[in-house]
């Protein structure tokens, strides 16, 4: 999937759970930390795009140890006057929503995402142009589809239940 449409659907997704702007504007900007990660000196080290950069578990570590982190290092914002800003936990669920939601993303391609030894998900809902990376340009007619239909129910989703159902 490329970057934008990671961003897109991690945006809709999101706020329409949440309704909250920075929180969704995080996750969107944290959904492509997995191809990121592969970029500059990333690319010595993860070598093959989706990869070990998109292995489940190794960003379960990660992120078990940035929650860590968050909960021991950033203040919390309760004390603070400015209300917009989020707190450790909300800002950790919004990096790891989006990240999760990247895996999720790729995991539903024909490219699929790996798990141990050479066993992958792959779910093939849609396919990627491939080997280039997902933030290159170009989009395949049915990553389009995925894409739009994630929109339109998000869209219908938030319409309903913030107008129709309050």
């Amino acid at each position: 999937m490329k970057w934008i449409s990671h961003k897109l659907t991690t945006f809709a997704i999101y706020y329409t759970l949440s309704g909250d702007l920075i929180q969704s504007l995080i996750a969107s900007a944290s959904s492509i930390l997995p191809d990121a990660i592969e970029i500059g000196p990333g690319r010595a080290i993860f070598r093959k795009h989706r990869g070990v950069s998109h292995n489940p578990l190794l960003w379960f570590f990660a992120l078990a140890v940035l929650f860590c982190l968050f909960r021991k290092r950033l203040p919390d914002t309760t004390i603070v006057p400015v209300a917009f800003i989020p707190g450790p936990e909300a800002l950790f669920l919004a990096i790891a929503t989006g990240v999760t939601l990247h895996l999720i993303a790729d995991a539903l391609s024909g490219s699929g995402i790996p798990l141990l030894g050479n066993k992958k998900i792959a779910l093939k809902l849609y396919k990627t142009f491939t080997p280039a990376l997902s933030h290159s340009a170009g989009f395949t007619l049915s990553e389009f589809a995925v894409v739009s239909f994630v929109l339109l129910s998000c869209g219908i989703s938030f319409a309903l239940v913030r107008f129709l159902l309050t």
